[in-house]
């Protein structure tokens, strides 16, 4: 290799580290937008009974953001949950869990799932409140305790936003 190649391919290397090193310098992680709080409306219910949760999604910024809401299924479309057993196991989602996720199994008749959208402007430091059964989404019927936490995808991060996990017990 030539001394000209050699200082060239040099300049090359450089520039490029000190681009890379540039960006890095500019780019800041985006926070999240908003913080979602989970809690239960009573921590032990019977076995079939509804397990009602609560989710509070909390504006953290300090401009008024647009929050899309689901009347009909309230909470249920637009919050994900994780549940799972006392041995860390996830719990099986329902049929109607299934559709709603859209991931239904060969074996499961159509279901209708239809989601009337809107935007709620949401204004700094204020917070809404979603309610979501559970009972019709987990396969619950098991008496135990489980873990459970929401999540939302925030748009402005790009990343899903996850809540507390919160412990329920099902009882006979």
């Amino acid at each position: 290799m030539n001394p000209f190649t050699k200082v060239a391919f040099a300049a090359t290397a450089l520039s490029v580290a000190v681009c890379r090193a540039q960006t890095a310098q500019v780019a800041s992680p985006t926070k999240a937008a908003f913080s979602l709080t989970l809690s239960a409306a009573q921590s032990t219910v019977k076995t079939g009974q509804p397990q009602q949760l609560e989710v509070t999604l909390t504006n953290k910024t300090d401009h008024v953001i647009g929050i899309n809401e689901d009347r009909a299924y309230t909470g249920d479309f637009y919050y994900p949950l994780t549940v799972r057993d006392e041995q860390s196991k996830d719990i099986p989602l329902t049929r109607r869990g299934r559709a709603i996720r859209g991931r239904p199994t060969l074996d499961d008749p159509p279901v209708a799932v239809n989601v009337d959208s809107f935007l709620v402007q949401l204004d700094p430091g204020h917070g809404l409140i979603d309610t979501i059964n559970v009972t019709p989404l987990y396969d619950l019927t098991r008496p135990g305790r489980y873990s459970i936490q929401a999540s939302r995808y925030d748009d402005v991060s790009k990343e899903r936003v996850l809540s507390n996990v919160i412990d329920v017990t099902i009882t006979p």
